[in-house]
């Protein structure tokens, strides 16, 4: 039987050995302490506010006017953009941004209020954007219609394209678009509550002198 020693180990040879209980933690410090920060940050993205506008020209905040309209609104109201998805002109093609401005502005309003609604109809494809022209004969392709929801008996206010959107030509004759929904949305609404409440007070004025009577 044959039996192998082991050879000792030199005294001036070092052994790994694992790092001490201490040095982990050190280590594991700055991980835990990021993993803190991220759960801080996704903790107030949940509870904060949906937008923080940090834009220098609060182009992501609705102003005192359209806030102050959306909270007047007597009933609901219903925004339609009518415009082919495939613009063949410029002014198609200028409408076709401005309109895209107009929908995110809407979206933003209906954080405030559920009463504004919106769709997008291509006269093209979509029978409802005929059957509106048919409704409300004082609109032009491409346009924005708003007025009350479909079926009620309410007069529709018409946007077109020089109210949404003033074009200009920058440097180079580059092509600049100054968005201008804002301002004609909130003359569009203040028109239509305007006319509304006229006519609940004309209504209630009938009523009164039948009861009168």
């Amino acid at each position: 039987m044959r039996v192998v020693a082991e050879s000792p180990v030199p005294a001036d040879v070092e052994t790994s050995s694992p790092p001490p209980p201490a040095m982990s933690r050190i280590r594991l410090a700055p991980t835990l302490a990021w993993l803190a920060w991220l759960g801080l940050l996704l903790g107030l993205a949940g509870w904060g506010p949906p937008t923080i506008d940090l834009t220098r020209s609060r182009g992501l905040t609705l102003s005192p006017e359209l806030t102050r309209q959306l909270g007047q609104l007597p009933g609901p109201v219903e925004v339609t953009i009518v415009a082919p998805s495939r613009p063949r002109t410029v002014a198609e093609q200028a409408f076709q941004i401005a309109a895209g401005r107009l929908r995110d502005l809407v979206e933003r309003c209906q954080t405030h209020t559920p009463r504004l609604t919106l769709r997008w109809l291509d006269p093209e494809a979509d029978v409802a954007a005929r059957q509106l022209a048919d409704e409300v004969p004082q609109l032009v392709v491409p346009g924005v219609v708003v007025r009350g929801p479909s079926g009620t008996e309410s007069r529709a206010e018409v946007l077109q394209l020089g109210q949404l959107a003033s074009l200009a030509t920058g440097p180079q004759k580059t092509p600049l678009l100054d968005f201008l929904g804002e301002q004609a949305l909130v003359g569009a609404l203040d028109r239509k509550s305007t006319r509304l409440n006229s006519s609940h007070l004309v209504i209630s004025y009938a009523v009164f002198c039948l009861k009168k009577k």
